[in-house]
């Protein structure tokens, strides 16, 4: 069963990930600001953010992981996917079509975190531990390439004709009903092994909407709880907010750099901010892998933060000098960070959690990545395109805030620093004990 699955994921993964790109940060925001007139700076931060504060959502989405009924959850939410990409592709490139590409969008990025999560628990109860990580691998390195050509297309044929995104959207409408298809070939191996997070007749008196409000408080405690106690984890999670922050705040400001001052094309757009970071992936993520393998997460952040840090200070240097080729050296040398990013962002709440506790620390990590999406988005853009008010824009930090987010990337680097050299002592009592 595990090689008839896996049979229907790889055909799957050949056609999903097309629907998958529309909807990549870099993809709408590029789309917003060049084939909308007169798009606002606030909506280009919600559409670069979107991404990441849609994490905010997953510990919704994980209720639907429910025994047999995960898979039609699974596929449920997929379809409101492709529905939403139908809807994009009949759009007019009016200031009314702007404002719904921008609800579509940010919908559609709130459906894909839910099959995200869902399809992580698909792959927890149909692959066996030790071929799980090569199996999951495989698609995800499948995937990666297929949002990244896709994205290229769309920008060479919106090069071509502004209105090609009707039709790019439309066939993407036809990938991704293959797609859902082929996934509901899929069979649970072990549904048992996905059980609902509170079962019907464990509701309290108010009915269900109390025991999922009650469920929420309950997870919410025992997030809190981990944070007060856990010192390594909660010096780790500040680290990790102020280096995020200062990577996503760069979103933005740099789609409309590479629009208003390097005046690129589509094409080029898209392959300097999503193509070019995603082809690195495969290539730097097995070195990664064997950095993390040898070394505790904490170490493994104090030497991969620097590469945020040089990449932040190159993309600065770009924009002071008007250079190209350093932009894309420095979004070059930011896709290296994502590869080792993507990795420890998936594994590293292990050294910190005992098995029972590990689904907990990942949303403590989930959760405050979508609050820091939130927050860096909006203050990004205002920092680099001024606060609007009623008698107009006050200007504020402009091309000076690439080196403002490089500073604070490199006090997120050395406080990693900081906590390894404190590794020993923080990390002194086993788990069970340090809990």
């Amino acid at each position: 069963m595990a090689r008839r699955n896996y049979r229907h994921e790889l055909l799957a993964v050949c056609t999903w990930p097309v629907t998958a790109a529309m909807f990549e940060g870099a993809v709408t925001g590029i789309l917003a600001k060049k084939a909308f007139d007169n798009t606002p700076d606030w909506i280009i931060a919600t559409l670069a953010a979107a991404p990441a504060f849609c994490n905010m959502s997953s510990l919704i989405w994980a209720r639907l992981a429910n025994g047999r009924r995960t898979l039609h959850n699974l596929l449920m939410l997929q379809l409101g996917v492709v529905a939403l990409v139908a809807c994009i592709a009949l759009l007019p490139r009016s200031e009314a079509g702007l404002y719904l590409f921008t609800l579509l969008a940010v919908l559609a990025r709130l459906l894909m975190t839910g099959v995200i999560t869902l399809r992580a628990v698909l792959w927890r109860a149909n692959y066996r531990r030790h071929e799980r990580g090569a199996i999951t691998g495989r698609l995800i390195l499948i995937q990666t390439m297929l949002v990244s050509l896709t994205a290229l297309l769309l920008g060479a044929l919106m090069d071509i004709d502004r209105d090609s995104f009707h039709f790019v959207y439309g066939a993407a409408v036809l990938f991704g009903l293959a797609g859902v298809w082929f996934f509901s070939r899929l069979r649970l191996r072990h549904p048992f092994l996905i059980r609902p997070t509170l079962a019907p007749r464990e509701h309290p008196p108010g009915g269900a909407l109390a025991g999922l409000l009650a469920e929420w408080a309950g997870t919410l405690n025992e997030m809190i709880v981990i944070m007060r106690d856990d010192a390594a984890y909660r010096g780790f999670m500040v680290c990790m907010f102020v280096l995020g922050i200062s990577n996503l705040a760069m979103d933005g400001p740099l789609i409309k750099i590479v629009d208003e001052q390097f005046h690129l094309s589509y094409m080029g757009s898209l392959l300097l901010l999503n193509s070019l970071p995603l082809a690195l992936m495969p290539v730097f993520i097995p070195i990664w892998s064997r950095l993390l393998g040898r070394c505790h997460i904490i170490r493994y952040r104090a030497i991969h933060g620097w590469t945020f840090v040089i990449a932040q200070f190159l993309v600065f240097a770009a924009v002071m000098n008007d250079s190209i080729a350093l932009l894309a050296a420095g979004l070059a040398v930011r896709g290296v960070g994502v590869a080792g990013g993507e990795l420890a962002w998936n594994l590293g709440h292990n050294d910190f959690a005992t098995s029972e506790r590990a689904s907990t620390y990942m949303t403590i990590h989930v959760t405050l990545t979508g609050v820091r999406g939130l927050i860096s988005g909006y203050v990004g853009m205002w920092l680099y395109a001024g606060f609007p008010t009623d008698h107009g824009v006050i200007p504020l930090l402009g091309e000076y805030c690439f080196l403002f987010w490089a500073i604070i990337c490199t006090l997120g680097a050395l406080g990693f620093v900081y906590l390894n050299f404190r590794l020993a002592h923080l990390t002194r009592r086993g788990p069970q004990e340090q809990r």
